[in-house]
């Protein structure tokens, strides 16, 4: 795993976490512990599936429908013992999940900006040497450079 990875899987719990936070915590009463637990499980799952495979496969928007989905489906199932009526457990994950998928959108731009499945050079150990071969664009008329013979 290198450091994009991290980078990547750390920025996207860092989203997860504040928005489960934000809206979770003081509007449906759903703990600190819960809103993290829940947070882990969706950044855990989220990130290879969503942001490694659909982003690839199928792209931005795909992807980011899928993470709503998904945060949607995972929000509604984990809230039931800790928000009381239906309603608000839709309400929590629905609000909950618009938010994601909007960051996400944005998240995805840097996913694919940043592309941590491909290794960069800095990463690439060894010294692989290349020779650099080009040509000197100057006007003909150019004496320093296209100096003749008979100039000499």
């Amino acid at each position: 795993m290198n450091i994009r990875h991290i980078v990547a899987i750390s920025s996207k719990f860092v989203i997860v976490f504040g928005l489960c936070l934000s809206v979770l915590t003081p509007f449906f009463g759903v703990s600190i512990l819960n809103a993290l637990w829940v947070s882990v499980l969706i950044t855990a799952i989220g990130y290879p599936i969503g942001d490694l495979y659909v982003l690839k496969k199928l792209g931005n928007f795909f992807a980011t429908v899928l993470d709503f989905g998904f945060v949607f489906i995972v929000l509604f199932l984990l809230a039931e013992p800790i928000i009381d009526t239906t309603y608000n457990r839709l309400l929590g994950a629905g609000i909950t999940s618009l938010g994601i998928a909007a960051s996400e959108f944005v998240y995805h731009m840097f996913i694919e900006v940043t592309n941590p499945l491909h290794p960069s050079k800095a990463d690439v150990k060894g010294h692989g040497y290349a020779v650099e071969i080009g040509e000197e664009f100057a006007p003909a008329d150019d004496k320093l450079i296209n100096e003749s013979d008979e100039d000499k």
